[in-house]
């Protein structure tokens, strides 16, 4: 038992615990669901999903697979995602935005940034966006 047990360590975990990483840098997730459910489907329940997580919808057309929400307050930003569904792929983008004093400020959600930055607090709840939708594999771009 503990030869299979240190097998398995050294030989299957570091492919498993790895398999989820993002890399640095990404910009873009994808996930790909049950490709016997059709687009429109697939949409209305990821607009669903959004919206259990206090997503406002801002537009969506179920045709041509686009979704935009409304900012959604991550710490002190607001995140605005952007979702293109495609047959059985879902792809998702962000943008993280501010105003003070009148002036507004846009970034691209994306994996760097130090610890408390604006890159890390979005990138969390974008990816646990859509870690928590059922799907069978997920990439970075």
């Amino acid at each position: 038992m503990k030869a299979f047990l240190f097998f398995f360590v050294v030989t299957i975990f570091p492919f498993v615990s790895n398999a989820q990483k993002p890399p640095k840098n990404a910009k873009q997730i994808i996930l790909t669901v049950d490709s016997t459910k059709s687009q429109e489907t697939t949409v209305k329940e990821f607009v669903s999903y959004l919206n259990d997580r206090s997503y406002e919808i801002d537009n969506y057309n179920k045709d041509l697979g686009l979704v935009t929400t409304k900012g959604k307050e991550v710490k002190f930003w607001q995140l605005r995602l952007s979702v293109f569904i495609e047959n059985n792929k879902i792809k998702i983008t962000g943008t993280a935005f501010t105003s003070m004093l009148g002036i507004e400020s846009y970034w691209p959600v994306e994996n760097k940034g130090s610890l408390g930055s604006v890159f890390v607090h979005t990138w969390r709840e974008t990816n646990e966006t859509a870690l928590n939708f059922p799907h069978s594999m997920i990439e970075y771009r």
